[in-house]
């Protein structure tokens, strides 16, 4: 099979849901020529996917896909039961990788992957946020910070009655490496309670940065709130919350509440960081993301995409938090 457009970056991808598209096009966005897409093996899907999205090869086993070697970089975003073996396979090509987060549900896992884990970048997109990226300026900026996150993860219970933490791995696994990434790393994790019954599960942790910021975890499962990433330095104040805004804010002010004499303290907001306009075409994060991995295949790493190691830390909090 030959891509339609010569002398530029092939792109592969495996997975045909609209994580996918979003994919295709921050690609396509970035110069890369999208000629390559599988799904799962005969999946009844990729002949439309390829189509809607102009793609010119659909293949019908994705395994062939990710060794076939008419790829510079492939995305692998299929179901996340299949994506450590597809990824096992797209590595032995030594060429450019982009795998969805988790990879993997279990952090003893992260051990199969051998050979040239620099060439993959781990689907955290929410690293790439222009308020993630000013979160830890202001982290950097600053001798000392504390650091609040708040992980309002909705979990249920199975069919057997019992919590599924799964959405905690495949899904808060994002803000566990945010606060990774903007600390520059955790050491001295320390759960401090876990409560559990039939109405309320959670768990509090604290943690140094590596350079001995005090970070603390609520875990406050299914509580009606948004996740959020605080940063406290002295009277200023850097606010994720959602994680895709960011406040800064320094200071307080007083405020006159009518002639009763009540008063209240707000925090004085200096700067406002939102995602730039094309945000509402493409998938936020996701055009740096692209960005790097086309990098990658010029063989320029990125400082700021998550790695295996990135994507193994973060799961390995995910699992502490949830007592495994």
């Amino acid at each position: 099979m030959e891509c339609d457009v010569k002398n530029v970056k092939r792109l592969a991808i495996i997975g045909t849901t609209q994580i996918a598209k979003s994919h295709v096009d921050a690609a396509r966005k970035v110069g890369f020529d999208v000629c390559h897409v599988a799904g799962s093996k005969n999946s009844k899907t990729v002949e439309s996917f390829a189509k809607l999205n102009s793609i010119s090869n659909a293949w019908s086993d994705p395994m062939a896909l990710a060794t076939s070697g008419e790829w510079d970089a492939i995305i692998i975003a299929s179901a996340t039961g299949s994506l450590a073996e597809l990824l096992q396979c797209a590595m032995k090509s030594n060429n450019a990788v982009l795998v969805e987060k988790p990879v993997v549900l279990e952090s003893r896992l992260f051990d199969q992957f051998h050979g040239s884990t620099d060439k993959v970048i781990v689907g955290f997109n929410r690293r790439f946020y222009a308020a993630v990226m000013e979160a830890k300026k202001f982290v950097a900026e600053r001798s000392a910070c504390l650091i609040q996150l708040h992980v309002p993860e909705s979990i249920m219970l199975n069919s057997g009655g019992e919590w599924d933490y799964s959405r905690v791995k495949t899904n808060s696994t994002h803000a566990f490496d945010l606060l990774s990434f903007v600390t520059g790393g955790l050491h001295d994790l320390k759960i401090d309670s876990v409560f559990r019954d039939t109405k309320k599960t959670g768990a509090v942790a604290t943690a140094r940065s590596n350079r001995g910021d005090v970070c603390s975890i609520v875990a406050n499962w299914n509580a009606p709130a948004n996740f959020a990433l605080v940063i406290d330095s002295g009277d200023e104040r850097f606010e994720l919350k959602p994680l895709e805004d960011g406040v800064l804010y320094k200071g307080i002010e007083i405020v006159q509440v009518g002639s009763s004499g009540r008063r209240t303290y707000a925090p004085k907001k200096i700067a406002s960081f939102v995602e730039p306009n094309d945000s509402n075409v493409y998938k936020p994060g996701f055009l740096g993301q692209a960005q790097a991995l086309f990098d990658l295949t010029n063989g320029e790493s990125s400082a700021v995409a998550a790695t295996l190691k990135d994507a193994k830390a973060a799961l390995l909090l995910a699992e502490a938090l949830i007592g495994l």
